[in-house]
């Protein structure tokens, strides 16, 4: 707005100068009549212009804090709970039931959770508000044998909530020793590999990121939509090549045995022309000599036949061009 409306800013140290009281020497105001052009200062926006500098989480963080209806608020106690919830409930339910006997196994669906006992109900709530706010926004959580999934976009990004731990050394004993003995404190983490991403516990509770954590499962969804589109239109672009190519080799290879086989013709016409000849200069010795025998005259037939025989244009005359 300063830029604007040629509004003068202070200069470099302006500030600390005046808090120790030190003399400064503040810039008169340009003269010039506002008339109904009044300056508004509002809450930066998704909308706003002047925004554009902040990237396109903070952007998108601001804009869910906006809605007034998005869950965002993780509530003490657990109203209308999700059914992935509710059957998270029941495996660890199941698995106390039998743990004296044997442990049991996956089959049953439930979130990826992995906390103490004393920190479940903190983490089922927690998971019940980050659902509830995914599906709020058009998108799902998913849960198979593979894990807990966030649905964002048609992509699975893997979500996992356990709970942190410190290593502490055991002093007594005469080797060191050491366990990881849990804080309490909660980590939330998506993704895989290099492309994860984990937000704990700090000065800030995960369940005031809430925003900032769906706002980056929604950038990486679309991200890996887009990586995933391109791939597609890639493959399609090669498999298109690929058979411009193979379209290219096949008339290639028409174009040769074409070729091969007029080679072929001409090396035959030009055999036929060499028998014809032959037959020829016998004949016209065998003439002068006097009478052509019975024997010469079969051997000048069948030479004769052999010769229309290697002739293309005898043997398939329509076949030439065709070729």
């Amino acid at each position: 707005m300063c830029k604007k409306y040629k509004v003068p800013i202070p200069p470099n140290g302006y500030w600390q100068k005046l808090k120790f009281n030190k003399p400064v020497k503040p810039e008169k105001l340009p003269a010039f009549a506002m008339g109904n052009d009044v300056i508004e200062l509002t809450l930066r926006g998704h909308e706003n212009p002047f925004n554009l500098d902040a990237s396109p989480e903070t952007l998108l963080v601001r804009k869910l804090k906006a809605d007034t209806n998005a869950p965002l608020i993780v509530p003490e106690t657990l109203t209308k709970p999700h059914s992935h919830i509710r059957e998270t409930k029941r495996y660890w339910a199941e698995q106390n039931k039998h743990s004296d006997r044997f442990r049991f196994g996956n089959a049953m669906p439930h979130l990826s959770i992995g906390t103490e006992k004393a920190n479940r109900p903190r983490a089922l709530l927690f998971f019940d508000t980050l659902i509830k706010l995914l599906e709020y926004r058009g998108h799902g959580v998913a849960i198979n044998e593979r894990g807990t999934f966030a649905l964002i976009e048609g992509i699975e990004i893997k979500l996992s909530l356990r709970e942190a731990s410190n290593r502490v050394y055991n002093t007594e004993s005469q080797w060191l020793t050491s366990e990881l003995v849990p804080n309490g404190k909660l980590i939330l983490k998506s993704g895989k590999y290099s492309f994860d991403k984990e937000w704990r516990d700090n000065k800030n509770r995960l369940e005031d990121m809430l925003p900032r954590i769906v706002a980056r499962l929604e950038l990486d969804g679309q991200k890996e939509a887009r990586w995933r589109e391109q791939a597609r239109l890639a493959a399609i672009e090669r498999e298109k090549e690929e058979q411009l190519r193979q379209e290219k080799e096949r008339l290639r290879r028409a174009e040769q045995a074409r070729l091969d086989t007029l080679l072929t013709q001409a090396d035959n016409f030009a055999k036929a022309q060499k028998i014809r000849a032959l037959v020829a200069e016998t004949e016209r010795k065998v003439l002068t000599g006097g009478e052509i025998s019975q024997e010469t005259k079969q051997w000048m037939d069948w030479a004769r036949a052999k010769a229309d025989w290697y002739d293309p244009t005898i043997a398939a005359p329509d076949s030439i061009l065709d070729d």
